[in-house]
């Protein structure tokens, strides 16, 4: 859903479900995995100041994934050859973000994202049998990125875009 709340500012909300299909790891003994599920809930904010040639997007963020699959590469096998195995775990995880991009005059733009996220185990024991659940899973908290770039018009729809980003 969403609202103007005028011409250049609007908020909105939203639901969502996804599934990915379970299966079966052949190199892996007992290796059937579930169906992954997750609902996802956001509301943001979408804001353009003209004047200032300035936008600001924003959101607060939840999710709960079941049964989420993941695969990793085993390097430790009995054969001695790596393989790949399949895990699954259930995930829980709230956040924030914001992309702010200015525009100070015309072709330079200047950019910056930035990201928390929360994100732990609901509900997942490793294969050595630890209990992680409510633990976090590693996911950095933080992620940020800075940027800018200049554009410059070549004619016949032509153009040259030099950038530089940094990313933490």
């Amino acid at each position: 859903i969403d609202y103007a709340i005028s011409d250049d500012m609007m908020i909105w909300g939203s639901y969502t479900q996804g599934y990915k299909a379970g299966g079966y790891n052949s190199v892996q003994i007992n290796s059937q995995f579930d169906n992954e599920d997750v609902d996802s809930f956001e509301i943001g904010i979408k804001a353009d100041f003209p004047d200032q040639r300035l936008g600001i997007n924003s959101s607060l963020f939840s999710y709960v994934y079941n049964d989420k699959q993941s695969i990793f590469l085993d390097p430790n096998t009995s054969s001695g050859v790596p393989q790949y195995l399949t895990s699954t775990s259930d995930i829980e995880a709230w956040g924030w973000d914001i992309q702010v991009y200015w525009n100070p005059i015309d072709n330079l733009t200047f950019n910056l994202n930035s990201q928390y996220i929360d994100q732990s185990y609901k509900d997942f024991v490793n294969s050595g049998g630890t209990d992680l659940s409510g633990q976090a899973t590693g996911l950095p908290e933080w992620s940020t990125s800075v940027g800018g770039s200049y554009t410059w018009d070549l004619g016949d729809s032509s153009s040259l875009e030099l950038s530089l980003q940094h990313a933490y």
